[in-house]
């Protein structure tokens, strides 16, 4: 009887336990297929100047929710893509009718529990690529960078500005000064607002770490500050990227940093939600 009384008192414990365990376990959801997500492009790309097999960096914009209102993909979670065609316009294959292209191949991203879900760029054909046009790399401000370029100041920011997104460092001193007046010359009052004080420096390291897939690390106002800039200063980067780089105007396919973008989840996935 004595050994007995052991048993007794675990299977009682074990009674007691068991359902805060199950209230506490985390419950599944559905992450179909053909659920959209929303996301914000971090890397820049060009025909001919991203190199096939480079990898793309994307952040998602929205979180994705269940009818329930649950969380399954954060926003600010990685998204990850992959350049699969890229070709640049010369004189040469212009004359050969050889036009620019680009294109590339959506990977995954990263739901809420940490499980990796497969995207894809089209619901009804998730093998597709994402091909881009020369129409896709947004609202071109092509005249009013014309009409300031003569400026020198303004032009040694505007390039500043080009080098700061492009490689993740942000310019110092009197080359960040001269982005300012850029800036403030464009009439570009959400990046003016932004970019006083400090708040360059702030934008590229937070596009740094999104690149690097950190995005979820970072507060909720530098996730804020990074998606209402970006968009803002994408079309602006990608028509003096063109002028540096000297390209056939027209020509080359160029999507900047911030172009927004919508795909789907390619194959269906539970998500564990924690109450």
């Amino acid at each position: 009887m004595r050994k007995a009384l052991p048993l007794l008192c675990l299977a009682a414990l074990s009674a007691c336990t068991a359902p805060d365990e199950a209230a506490t376990s985390p419950a599944g959801a559905a992450l179909r297929a053909g659920t959209e997500v929303n996301l914000l492009l971090a890397t820049p790309l060009s025909s001919g100047g991203s190199k096939e097999g480079e990898p793309v960096h994307f952040i998602v914009s929205e979180p994705v929710v269940d009818a329930s209102g649950n969380v399954l993909i954060p926003a600010g979670a990685p998204a990850r893509g992959v350049v699969v065609w890229s070709r640049g316009a010369t004189t040469f294959t212009a004359l050969a009718n050889q036009p620019a292209r680009l294109a590339i191949s959506l990977t995954s991203t990263t739901s809420v529990d940490g499980g990796e879900v497969v995207l894809c760029a089209h619901k009804d054909q998730p093998d597709e690529v994402l091909r881009f046009g020369r129409n896709d790399g947004g609202t071109t401000r092509s005249a009013e960078i014309d009409a300031l370029w003569k400026n020198e100041r303004v032009r040694n920011g505007l390039v500043a500005l080009y080098e700061a997104m492009r490689t993740g460092s942000a310019p110092e001193g009197p080359a960040r000064q001269d982005v300012e007046l850029a800036v403030r010359e464009l009439g570009l009052d959400d990046a003016e607002r932004t970019i006083e004080g400090d708040g360059l420096s702030a934008l590229i390291g937070a596009l740094s770490r999104a690149r690097a897939g950190e995005a979820l690390q970072l507060a909720a106002p530098e996730l804020s500050l990074l998606f209402s800039t970006l968009t803002e200063l994408g079309s602006v980067v990608n028509d003096v990227g063109d002028r540096i780089a000297g390209m056939l105007k027209g020509a080359n396919i160029r999507i900047p940093v911030g172009k927004r973008l919508t795909v789907y989840v390619a194959e269906s996935t539970s998500v564990r939600i924690r109450p």
